[in-house]
């Protein structure tokens, strides 16, 4: 479930986009989705390129709108407080805490992820929408086994390293009964859980 349907990007009001992911959530597990990873980004709002970002929302935002918008994403300097040099630096990378249109702006970003775990060759017959549920920066996948679930996961690690995102794997879990078989991210094999927290949809 893409976020721009979750958090705003849309018609439908907040209740119906509510709706319409408990639906697909339930839909998911009950078509036999029952192997899970939940992921977090590491300080995900301070990390967000603002080049790849502005070229995505020129594909999808009017032109109007990417003028008004466009400010907040330029290159910004900086000098440390205290610095007698007053050397000066420039800051590349993410999105003003605090301003209201920062949520929309990151998650036009994980829609980018979303759109690479939905576009992949998995034949299950199933909606592929079902696959990612998100919550700003908390991701979760599902799948039917582990070895889909790894490929959804090699996905997510490569998203990461084109967008210079880091994953926390620390705080990521894969969700399952079992721990045969264990599954990597960004190189590092994730912890399993008969839980975890997921500040979105859950069961």
């Amino acid at each position: 479930m893409r976020q721009s349907r979750l958090l705003g990007v849309g018609q439908a009001s907040e209740r119906e986009r509510e709706r319409e992911t408990i639906l697909r959530y339930m839909a998911a597990t009950r078509k036999g989705r029952r192997v899970k990873a939940v992921l977090d980004l590491k300080a995900a709002y301070d990390r967000v390129p603002r080049d790849t970002l502005m070229q995505e929302i020129r594909k999808r935002i009017s032109s109007n709108v990417t003028a008004m918008i466009s400010h907040s994403l330029q290159e910004s300097m900086f000098t440390v407080a205290g610095d007698i040099t007053k050397t000066k630096g420039y800051c590349r990378r993410g999105v003003a805490g605090g301003s209201p249109v920062s949520p929309t702006l990151f998650n036009i970003l994980m829609d980018m992820l979303a759109d690479m775990i939905i576009g992949l060759d998995i034949n299950d017959g199933l909606d592929n929408a079902m696959r990612v549920n998100m919550f700003a920066d908390d991701v979760m996948i599902l799948g039917h086994s582990k070895t889909e679930l790894q490929s959804m996961l090699d996905t997510c690690t490569e998203w990461a390293q084109e967008k210079g995102m880091t994953w926390s794997v620390p705080k990521c879990t894969v969700i399952a009964n079992y721990e045969e078989n264990p599954v990597f991210l960004s190189g590092s094999r994730m912890k399993h859980s008969k839980e975890a927290e997921y500040l979105g949809v859950s069961n």
